[in-house]
């Protein structure tokens, strides 16, 4: 189940950094910062 989760969330990731990055690349900085202290929860 958990493996399922973090399946499902590195799809969206994957979505949002590829948004971000069109956007800017700061942004595509704190996505990553934000993802690396969700994942060690």
């Amino acid at each position: 189940m958990i493996r399922k989760l973090e399946i499902r969330f590195f799809r969206f990731r994957k979505k949002i950094l590829e948004k971000t990055q069109n956007k800017n690349k700061r942004r595509v900085k704190d996505v990553n910062c934000f993802s690396f202290r969700t994942s060690i929860h």
